[in-house]
């Protein structure tokens, strides 16, 4: 069977010891300003600045950059406390964010660099599926309205600086390595960690 084209950014699967992933994520700020279209599972940096309360900003990471998480949660100006603003209704059905924002917003993410993500490759042909690295490969969002985001095929190398460690194909009865390889991965090089990540083999 075919392995399905629909990117989906990076979905955190479990943690790297073995145990499923336990759903924490860390609060993050993304001012008004910013002029990235943004969905649950894009891949983010941090960047200059926080907000009022000290929470920390952050923005799109692009290939080669060393990241912060990958958002699993949106949130509309939230207070101190991470509730609504009173002037505003819960909305927990949030998975975008416009390019053009008419107030801040707040994401949730997995910055854990040792959880483990699902995330498509890019690949065309049936590829070769060994410990090696790579980097994201970043699609403007569209009106599918989820994270264009993908593991850049051309890119995967030994190289001890690309961004995603592969761990290896997705383990289920409909996928394989052919076209559109759904790949698990964790962060190579992550803030948390160092910039320069391990080689791949």
């Amino acid at each position: 069977m075919a392995n399905p084209n629909a990117p989906h950014g990076m979905n955190p699967v479990m943690n790297l010891n073995g145990s499923p992933w336990n759903q924490t994520a860390r609060l993050y700020y993304i001012p008004s300003t910013d002029t990235d279209a943004l969905a649950i599972g894009d891949v983010m940096k941090s960047a200059t600045g926080s907000d009022a309360a000290g929470v920390t900003a952050v923005i799109k990471a692009a290939a080669g950059d060393v990241c912060r998480g990958v958002i699993v949660g949106i949130v509309v100006a939230p207070t101190v406390q991470q509730q609504p603003v009173a002037s505003q209704t819960p909305n927990l059905n949030i998975i975008t964010i416009p390019a053009t924002k008419l107030s801040d917003y707040y994401v949730y993410l997995v910055d854990d660099p040792n959880v483990i993500f699902e995330i498509q490759n890019n690949n065309s042909t049936t590829m070769t599926v060994t410990a090696k690295n790579g980097n994201i490969v970043v699609a403007a969002l569209s009106t599918a309205t989820v994270s264009k985001t993908m593991l850049n095929n051309s890119s995967i190398d030994t190289t001890n600086t690309l961004q995603l460690k592969i761990l290896g194909l997705a383990q289920r009865v409909t996928a394989d390595k052919t076209a559109n390889a759904p790949l698990l991965v964790k962060f190579n090089t992550h803030e948390f960690t160092t910039a320069t990540g391990t080689t791949g083999v």
